[in-house]
């Protein structure tokens, strides 16, 4: 379990900027549908991130 943890907060701390806004946003939001919204985007992001080739 430690480790998957662990594993879990450095992904974390490869997120771009953008994507860890949007979390923040979330986060603060105190409306359903914006959460919906900043959640759903981050994870756009995320899911782009992973699947553009590498530089």
């Amino acid at each position: 379990m430690y480790q998957k943890q662990t594993a879990m907060v450095g992904d974390l701390a490869s997120i771009t900027a953008e994507c860890r806004k949007h979390l923040e946003l979330a986060l603060e939001s105190e409306d359903p549908s914006e959460k919906d919204f900043h959640i759903r985007q981050a994870l756009q992001l995320v899911s782009e991130e992973s699947v553009a080739p590498s530089k």
